[in-house]
């Protein structure tokens, strides 16, 4: 009997591979949002300290739009980058799978049939 030891490995180490790409979008994603919302809120803040006490800043509508398509472009680069690296996941899980599935029928055929061979009737 083999023990697929070669083929869980490699399946841990897709699953690894696709954690640490994951990490990797995320946080890269989170630090372009806080670049993102930095740039809209420091002139926020600027303004603010010229208004009367009790009233809000007005952010223009031109700068409320801005800020939603910059986060836009941020959810969509990350959402392509997050499609790449399921589908090298899905490769590398596919290839395993496909080796187990070669090493089980050639395990099979190594195997002497169930019932020993002898075909007539008790």
């Amino acid at each position: 009997m083999t023990y697929p030891f070669e083929q869980m490995l490699a399946l841990a180490q897709a699953n690894g591979r696709l954690f640490v790409r994951l990490t990797e979008i995320s946080r890269a994603g989170w630090e372009r949002e806080l670049q993102i919302g930095r740039g809209f809120m420091v002139p926020i803040g600027d303004q603010s300290r010229d208004t009367p006490s009790g009233q809000a800043p007005d952010a223009s509508r031109e700068a409320v739009a801005g800020l939603v398509q910059d986060l836009a472009e941020v959810r969509t680069v990350a959402l392509a980058g997050m499609k790449d690296a399921a589908l090298e996941w899905q490769k590398a899980c596919a290839e395993v799978l496909a080796s187990c599935t070669t090493l089980l029928t050639a395990s099979c055929r190594e195997q002497p049939a169930a019932g020993g061979g002898d075909d007539s009737p008790a």
